[in-house]
Order: C-alpha cells, then sequence, then structure tokens
C-alpha cells in the first residue's frame, strides 16, 4: 500500500473514530497536555523574564560592562547596532569642600543618558531628607552644573538648601538627597559618601586627570539573545579589558532567589510534563487495545504488519497534530488572561511571549505519542488473530509497562528543557520511575490486603480488582500520580514558598555600618545600645590582596586579564576564635576557641571551589605591605540571603595580629533610616553607614512575585492531574460496561452494581493516596534538601487528605463516569460493548 493511500484511508478512519468517539480520550489527553505545556511555558518565560528584569535593578540595567579604561565607541556601537538601550555612569574617589572649607572624601557617580536603565533613583529635597518627593523617580542624573547627595555627605557637611559646594576647580549646587540608588548595593564597602553628577561635568571641573582612579560602566538593557551576543562578543574582542556583569553575577542573595524563583517555575513546568505523558500513555493504550480488532481483521484480508502498523501511526500523528493546535490556541488563551491579571494587580509588566513555548508543547505531544505509544501500536499491529477473537490482551498489557519506561526516558528531555535544571528534573523523573515500579512491586499485593480486611461485604467490588488485576494497576498508577501531583501542589505552596519566605525574616539587618576604627568601637556599641538597637555583632574587617597559593604567585607568566583583576582585587578578611552565625562547617573542622590556634583559614565553600582552593593548601595575604600566610583548614556554607555581616575569608586572630583593621556591623531598623543615622557621622567621623533595605525590598518582592506565579502555574498542573484521572477511569469504561451489564443479567440489583463500582474506585483511589503522599513526601524532601536548599517539615495532614479524598475524589469521579451504564439496560449494554 502506498504512503499516499495509506494516508487517505487513515484519515477516513480517524473521521469515523472520532464520530465514534474511540480517539475523544486521546484527543482530551493530547490537547490538555499541549495546553498546559504551552500555557505553563508561556508563563513562565514571561514571568521568569520580568523577574530577572527586575532582578535588573540590583545593576540599573540587564547588565553592566565596566572597565578600568574609558569605554570604546566600538563597544557601544555594537550594543547599538543589535537594539540595546545604553546608558554609562563614571565611578572614581575625590574630595569636596563647603562653604566653610570642610572637606570630605567622597564616591563620585558620574552619570550620562537614561541612567538607570532598570530600577529609578529616588529623591528628596534638602529642606526634608527624610521625605520623597512626589516627582521623586528620577531618569538620567542631575542637570549639568548640579549635584545630588546621599544623607551621609548632607549630614557630615551640614549641608542644607541653596549650598553650594567645590569640586575640582567649578562650584556646583546641591539641588536634592539622594534616597535610593538601585545599583549601590552592587558597592556594600564603597566607604565613601555617594556624590552624583552628570558626566559633562568631569572634564569642566578637571576631576579626572592621568593616572586617576576611575572605573567606567556601560548599561545595557534589551532581550536576551542580544545581551548574549554582547557577551560573546566582548570575550571574543575586549575580554582583556572589559569586564562582563549579569544579574545573577551581582549580590549572592538575588541569585540565590532569582535561582529558586526559576527553580519552582521549572517544578510547576516538570509535573505538568510527567502528569501529560501518563494521560496520554493511558489513553494510547485503550486506543491500542481498541484497535486490535480492526488490525487482525486487516490482517486476515492481506494488509502486512507494517501496513497496519503505519495505519495506526497515521492516525495517532495526525490527532497529535490537530491536538496541539488547539492546545497551543488554548495554553495562548489562558496565559494571555492570566497575565493580564498579574499585570493588572501588581503592576508587573510582562514581556512578549516567546516562540519557544509552542515548539515545546508541540514536541511533547509528539514525544509523548513516540514514548508511551509506539510499542502499543507495534504490539497492537503484530498481535495474534486468535488472541483478538479469544479477547486476550495479556501481551499488551506487559508492553505497557515498557511503553511506560521508554515514554520516561523520552520524556526526561523534555523536562529538561523546561526546568533547565538537570538536578530537578532527574530527582522528579526517577521519583516516578520508582513510584511506578513500586506500584508494579505492591500494587497486587495491596490488593489482595484490602480483599481480606474488607469482608464479604465489599466481596464485588475487591473481586473485580483481583479479576483485573494488571487494569488495576495501571489505573492506581496512574491515580496516585494525579494525588501525587496534587499534593506537590500543596507541600509547594504551602510549605516550601512559606521556608523560602522564613529564609528572609521581617527582623533582617537593614542598614550595614563599615570604617569603625577600633577606638570609635565601644563608643557606636553603647550610641546603638542607647539608641534601643541590637546589632548582630561588631566583626573585626582587615583589607587584604591574596597573593599566593601554595607559595606559588597568584600571577604567573603571562597571566590574563581575569588573573590580573584578581591579583589587584582587595578582600575583606575577619578573624575570631568563634564560627560566625548562620555559618555551617561543610568539610574540615573549626579550630580551638580557647585562642591558641595556629593560623589558620576558614573560606567559603562556593569561593574555594571557583578557584581551585582545597583544605590543607595555604593562602598568602598581603596588606599594608606585610604578608600573612595560613593554611586552610575548612570550608564553610554562607547563608548570604540572611543579610548578616558574612565574608568569604575567616582567619584565626594570629593570622592577622598586628594588621590594620577597621570593624562592620549590621542591625534592623524599623523608623527612617536618614533620621534614625542623622548625627552619627558627626558624632563618630569616618563610619559610613549603608542603607540595604531597598536590596531586601527587592527580594522579597521577588519571593512574592515568584509565589504568585507558581500558584497561577500549577492551575494548570491541577488541569492535567485531572486529565489523568479521566483517562484512567475511561481506560478501563468498556470493560466495567460489560460487567456491569453481566452482573445485572444474572440478578444484581442496581443499588448492589453502583455500591459496587464506587467501593472499588474508592479502594484504587485510597490506596493510590496512600502511596501518593509515601512518594510525594520524598520527592519533596529531595527537592528541599538538594534543589531549593530550604528545611523540609514532614506534614501528617497531607497523608491523612491524599488518603481519605483520594478515596472520596476518585469514587465520585469513577461513578460519574460510568453512571450511564448503571441506567442502562443490560441487553443494550451487551450488545454495545459486543
Amino acid at each position: 500500500m502506498t504512503t499516499g493511500r495509506q494516508f487517505r484511508f487513515a484519515l477516513r478512519s480517524l473521521k469515523r473514530d472520532l464520530r465514534l468517539g474511540e480517539l475523544r480520550v486521546l484527543a482530551l489527553a493530547l490537547i490538555v497536555a499541549v495546553a498546559s505545556v504551552t500555557a505553563v511555558g508561556f508563563f513562565t518565560d514571561r514571568i521568569g523574564r520580568a523577574v530577572e528584569r527586575q532582578a535588573g535593578d540590583v545593576l540599573a540595567a540587564d547588565m553592566l560592562m565596566s572597565s578600568g579604561l574609558p569605554i570604546s565607541e566600538a563597544l557601544v556601537k555594537e550594543a547599538e547596532s543589535v537594539n540595546l538601550v545604553t546608558a554609562s555612569h563614571t565611578r572614581f574617589p575625590t574630595v569636596v569642600i563647603n562653604q566653610q572649607d570642610e572637606s570630605q572624601l567622597v564616591a563620585i557617580k558620574a552619570v550620562r543618558g537614561d541612567y538607570p536603565l532598570r530600577g529609578s533613583v529616588r529623591l528628596a529635597s534638602m529642606d526634608d531628607p527624610a521625605t520623597a518627593l512626589a516627582d521623586s523617580v528620577a531618569v538620567g542624573g542631575p542637570e549639568p552644573g548640579s549635584i545630588w547627595v546621599d544623607p551621609q555627605l548632607r549630614s557630615a557637611l551640614a549641608l542644607d538648601a541653596g549650598d553650594t559646594v567645590t569640586l575640582g576647580s567649578q562650584e556646583f549646587s546641591v539641588t536634592h538627597v539622594i534616597l535610593f540608588e538601585p545599583d549601590r548595593g552592587q558597592n556594600f564597602f564603597e566607604f565613601a559618601p555617594r556624590v552624583m553628577m552628570h558626566a559633562d561635568d568631569i572634564q569642566k571641573a578637571g576631576l579626572l586627570g592621568p593616572g586617576s582612579r576611575a572605573r567606567y560602566a556601560l548599561l545595557l538593557a534589551g532581550d536576551s539573545a542580544s545581551l548574549e551576543h554582547m557577551r560573546d562578543w566582548v570575550e571574543s574582542n575586549l575580554a582583556a579589558e572589559v569586564r562582563v556583569q549579569g544579574v545573577r553575577d551581582g549580590s549572592p542573595q538575588m541569585k540565590r532567589a532569582l535561582d529558586r524563583a526559576q527553580r519552582f517555575l521549572g517544578l510547576a513546568s516538570v509535573v505538568t510534563v510527567l502528569l501529560a505523558g501518563a494521560a496520554v500513555a493511558l489513553a494510547v493504550r485503550h486506543f491500542a487495545v481498541r484497535q486490535a480488532d480492526a488490525s487482525a481483521v486487516m490482517r486476515t484480508l492481506g494488509a502486512s504488519r507494517r501496513d497496519v502498523i503505519v495505519w495506526l501511526a497515521m492516525r495517532l500523528l495526525l490527532v497529535a497534530l490537530v491536538a496541539s493546535i488547539i492546545g497551543i490556541v488554548i495554553g495562548w488563551f489562558a496565559q494571555l488572561v492570566l497575565a493580564n491579571l498579574l499585570q493588572g494587580w501588581f503592576g508587573l509588566n510582562l514581556p512578549a511571549p516567546g516562540f519557544l513555548p509552542p515548539l515545546i508543547g508541540s514536541l511533547t505531544a509528539l514525544t509523548a505519542l513516540a514514548g508511551f505509544g509506539l510499542l502499543p501500536v507495534l504490539k497492537a499491529g503484530r498481535v495474534n488473530v486468535m488472541r483478538v477473537l479469544q479477547r486476550d490482551y495479556s501481551s499488551m498489557d506487559t508492553s505497557s509497562v515498557v511503553a511506560m519506561s521508554a515514554g520516561l526516558l523520552a520524556t526526561f528531555a523534555i523536562v529538561w528543557l523546561l526546568s533547565r535544571d538537570l538536578v530537578l528534573s532527574a530527582i522528579v523523573v526517577l521519583g516516578v520511575v520508582a513510584m511506578l515500579a513500586v506500584f508494579g512491586l505492591f500494587g497486587q499485593l495491596l490488593i489482595k490486603l484490602v480483599r481480606k480486611v474488607a469482608g464479604p461485604r465489599y466481596r464485588l467490588s475487591t473481586a473485580g480488582l483481583q479479576r483485573r488485576s494488571a487494569s488495576s494497576v495501571i489505573q492506581l498508577a496512574a491515580f496516585a500520580m494525579g494525588i501525587m501531583a496534587l499534593l506537590l501542589i500543596s507541600i509547594v505552596r504551602v510549605d516550601l514558598l512559606a521556608a523560602w519566605e522564613q529564609d528572609l525574616p521581617e527582623d533582617a539587618p537593614n542598614v550595614f555600618v563599615v570604617n569603625i576604627q577600633p577606638d570609635q568601637a565601644p563608643g557606636f556599641a553603647a550610641r546603638l545600645d542607647a539608641d534601643g538597637i541590637e546589632t548582630t555583632g561588631m566583626y573585626p574587617m582587615v583589607r587584604a590582596r591574596l597573593v599566593r597559593h601554595n607559595d606559588e604567585p597568584l600571577l604567573g607568566d603571562n597571566p590574563t586579564e581575569r588573573e590580573q583583576r584578581r591579583a589587584r582585587r582587595e578582600y575583606n578578611l575577619s578573624f575570631s576564635n568563634e564560627l560566625p552565625a548562620n555559618n555551617e562547617i561543610t568539610a574540615g573542622e573549626w579550630w580551638n576557641e580557647d585562642g591558641s590556634a595556629p593560623p589558620q583559614l576558614s573560606i567559603e565553600r562556593e569561593w574555594a571551589e571557583e578557584r581551585g582552593f582545597a583544605i590543607g593548601d595555604t593562602l598568602t595575604f598581603k596588606a599594608a605591605g606585610v604578608e600573612t600566610t595560613a593554611v586552610v583548614s575548612n570550608w564553610r556554607e554562607v547563608d548570604w540571603e540572611s543579610f548578616q555581616v558574612n565574608f568569604f575569608v575567616v582567619a584565626t586572630p594570629s593570622t592577622l595580629e598586628g594588621f590594620p583593621s577597621t570593624y562592620v556591623t549590621s542591625f534592623h531598623i524599623d523608623k527612617d533610616f536618614v533620621s534614625a543615622t542623622t548625627g552619627w557621622v558627626r558624632e563618630f567621623p569616618g563610619i559610613a553607614t549603608l542603607d540595604i533595605g531597598a536590596i531586601i525590598t527587592r527580594v522579597k518582592s521577588l519571593m512574592d512575585r515568584a509565589s504568585l506565579a507558581v500558584e497561577y502555574v500549577f492551575l494548570f498542573t491541577l488541569l492535567a492531574g485531572l486529565c489523568v484521572l479521566l483517562a484512567a477511569v475511561q481506560s478501563s469504561q468498556a470493560e466495567r460496561i460489560r460487567e456491569s451489564a453481566l452482573l445485572r443479567a444474572l440478578g444484581a440489583s442496581h443499588e448492589q452494581v453502583r455500591h459496587a463500582v464506587i467501593a472499588e474506585f474508592a479502594i484504587l483511589g485510597g490506596i493510590a493516596g496512600l502511596l501518593a503522599a509515601i512518594f510525594a513526601s520524598v520527592i519533596a524532601w529531595s527537592l528541599s534538601r538538594f534543589v531549593f536548599e530550604l528545611p523540609y517539615h514532614f506534614n501528617l495532614w497531607l497523608w491523612v487528605l491524599a488518603v481519605i479524598g483520594g478515596a472520596v475524589g476518585i469514587s465520585i469521579a469513577g461513578y460519574l463516569a460510568t453512571r450511564k451504564v448503571l441506567h442502562t439496560p443490560p441487553v443494550v449494554a451487551l450488545r454495545h460493548t459486543g
């Protein structure tokens, strides 16, 4: 038979099957699968990019390119050629002098263009620095000839409205106080107060000359493809002089929050794909069993096995194509409605949808059909004619188990593509595989146990489960997967998201005070105590450069620009006999706390792994022209999201004894930052107060919006779970119809048959709920421990809800799916099933 004739034959058969309803369950499963995956893909893609764009506030851009040399015109032109919006700023230290000839070291930021590209600079008037102006959101920086200052400088130089200050050879009017600067958090230990000015005033005032210590930055904003192009372009052309920094390269707190947000959204996509695959697998198995008769007839009429298999495969392919189109349309409108709601309620501007989600949705349908449907179709095409006449489909049941395994392997690639997280994908997929294996091993044993315990009242129900053992186990697996999805929804929404939010407590430190001199530390601590401010502790800090690793100079022959930058970088070291709070030893041991420990170092784990430092290595630091060498004795896991004072390197006191040091502390204040810190700078000259409350607010906002997105995304996962339940119930509907008709023909009453059906589904639902609770708890623990790095708390109520809810919910669903049969005369039902 030619391909064209096979296609026309398959098309005619498809039309007839759809009219008769044989492929409707399969089509519905595919439509729900594609719609769910597409909607989740659209929504997570838009939410993910919006969340990442919001996180870009930390950089005031989507990408930052910085250099110790002026930004080249070639770099700017390349960015503009790929339609990226640009702005720039230059940072350098200098001295400002007020009208009373008082001077103060300041950190200048000279901006140009539409700075900031992400986030906003919020201003206050000089008369009332604690209250933001009504039109406080500023774009583009100060006008030429004027400057903005932060509250610390206003207090230090006693500046008032209308005052002027001298910078270089020019005088500037001070017009506003900076309440918030989006990218100030990138430089926690930029001690000097901020002065913001227009970039054109640098040359006029003669502020930068040969050898000036300036840092030039180009800010970029736009689509991710163009940003990645710029990253590649810089690495190919300017890697030696330009450092590229993305959102994830910024603060550790924002990086971890962003990673967790995308992992939560990825989990929603993963569960949806697995449920969609289970629904398709059940529907394809039902389709293959129903087509075995027709395949046998075709073979008796002379068709080859190949012709029969191609005929069946073409029909499935046509269903998949039609279902994909319908599912993509439904998914588009579903995400559009939810995106508009989210946008309207929370003012979150979502980027336009991408083209990848529809492709992934269609690929999901085709891959699920290939993985879950190939073996049943092959088996249907090759089934022995005599077995069909004898109504023996046991060989096809065995192939369903193999098909499920093949489907999970085929779906793994899509799961990884959706989540972009290999660990998360492996945990979920392997968890489901293990769950299906347990169903195969213990499903029948549990059914037998229930039959013994149930007694004679439920003998009719348990006999049906025992008689259809293979079919019952398959339905049990499908029901358990659907219930497990609902349990994961509850665990993620309630437990894991709550644990994430609790990871950043309400009283997290929102103020850092740095550059506290040793002789100022007692007095400053007393001042904080008098103001009722409780600190997280006063920690010594030494600025030092890493110069040698295992007695080998950090700079070898012909060092790269990156190696040179690392060699020039100064690190903040601290020393203590006690393990810092919110730190955990992951390798090695902490030293003696009695002060007798020799020179040793404790280093942050990720920092050590990135640089190849191992326990037992020696590191040499240089500070104030003096070198000190110590042995790495342990690695620490640092909770950066706690916003406590943390260090990459902590040493024993003997390691840094005699080195010049300052102190740093952090604390939480509820009142306004400006009013709370007024007078501190004049009372304790040289200290720098840093308000990181805005950064904490951004992280909390990221958590809230990610939590809301997860809740909405799991609505689609719920639909996929309901589709699994529907496919599982309908997969055995024909067999149940025949059994019910036979029972009624043999004298069973309508009430007896109805009670038997309800009890049978309730038993399946209760067992499925128990198994689902076990595996949902295991998977949730694994995700919280190894993926989200959050504490997991066992919830007994979820188990109770799973067993009772599974029994009640599935018994209702099973009764609704078969209630028409109960009201159909047995003769009609037997004639129909025959």
